[in-house]
């Protein structure tokens, strides 16, 4: 296994100047950092996360921080204890954030909260007996009553995605209204004039109401569009979705993931033949529909990132400033759009 003394050698850089770059200290310069990074990648180099923790607390000169090494969890709140091992999505952000995990020298274990063998009551009681200090919340909570039980001022957490129920926390989310705004210029080059944007009422808070809010913008700025968020939708059943086309008469729908134009294609809808489709989140592998990556495993990688940081400088609880970081999806062409009658806004930036 590479050391920091081999990295040194390597980039020709003082050992104490590579620990610092590899813990991303400010007093490093980027452009340093960035070199040292790589050397330490190209030799296999593997942070040990219980020594990062180890100098920040010698660093810190005690004052009173006490150094305690743990595991990073995965907070499962769904009714499902294996979502996060064989829901396709769900399996994205989990993977990633594991490798992310073991990578840094950490180990990522998941922890159903859900469990009816353990009361809500002791929910905190477990996750200390484990000695864990970072947590990684992955599911918006909507007053969800197992979140009253766990003592949050304990642990470093940082949230994947935006749910209102924990404000004051470091959170990583995909940008909904930058997808949007991207989406619905897409589908203005390519000539459509009536589209329409399927949402039901938990997906809107599942993204943070990003897409509604986007929607409303731009039937602001343009008057002579047709309003583009009819009504929320509940179920994507076939019939559901044939009511819903005969009553708004699109000519491209929008709509969270694939689900919805699986249902137009079972009615016989040809895509884009009769009607265009744009899928606001597609897995990596996915080519056939046009829409987003939403990024996922950058997501992960992120959000595993913030709580080692958080934990090598001591920084457990609630944030008084918590940090938003918004990743914008990666377009994909597709194939259930018409082709571009002219080139696309680019907003990446």
């Amino acid at each position: 296994m590479p050391t920091i003394k081999d990295i040194a050698q390597k980039s020709g850089f003082a050992c104490s100047t590579v620990s610092y770059a590899l813990r991303n200290h400010p007093r490093i310069p980027e452009e340093t950092r960035v070199h040292i990074k790589a050397v330490a990648d190209q030799l296999g180099y593997q942070r040990d996360a219980h020594l990062g923790q180890l100098m920040s607390y010698l660093q810190g000169r005690g004052r009173g921080r006490k150094a305690s090494v743990c595991p990073l969890v995965w907070l499962n709140s769904t009714t499902d204890p294996s979502h996060w091992q064989k829901t396709p999505w769900a399996k994205e952000f989990y993977d990633s954030a594991a490798r992310r995990a073991e990578s840094l020298g950490f180990a990522l274990s998941e922890f159903w909260v859900c469990d009816r063998k353990i009361p809500a009551s002791r929910l905190d009681d477990v996750l200390k007996a484990r000695g864990t200090k970072g947590l990684l919340v992955s599911t918006p909570l909507v007053d969800e009553e197992w979140s009253q039980w766990i003592d949050w001022n304990s642990y470093a957490t940082v949230v994947i995605d935006d749910p209102f129920g924990l404000p004051q926390f470091d959170r990583v989310y995909a940008d909904y209204a930058a997808n949007m705004r991207v989406a619905l210029e897409q589908v203005r080059s390519r000539g459509y004039q009536r589209p329409k944007v399927w949402l039901t009422e938990r997906e809107d808070y599942w993204t943070a109401h990003g897409y509604t809010y986007e929607c409303l913008r731009q039937n602001r700025l343009h008057l002579d569009l047709d309003v583009l968020l009819p009504e929320y939708m509940k179920d994507i059943t076939a019939g559901r979705v044939k009511a819903w086309i005969e009553r708004h008469k699109p000519d491209v729908v929008i709509a969270p993931t694939p689900t919805v134009g699986l249902r137009m294609r079972e009615l016989g809808y040809r895509m884009p033949k009769d009607i265009g489709y744009v899928a606001m989140y597609m897995l990596n592998e996915d080519h056939a529909w046009s829409g987003f990556s939403q990024r996922h495993v950058q997501q992960s990688v992120i959000a595993v990132d913030r709580v080692a940081a958080l934990l090598e400088s001591n920084t457990i609880g609630r944030q008084p400033y918590p940090q938003k970081i918004q990743i914008e999806g990666e377009w994909r062409e597709g194939t259930t759009l018409q082709a571009p009658v002219y080139e696309p806004v680019d907003f990446t930036r």
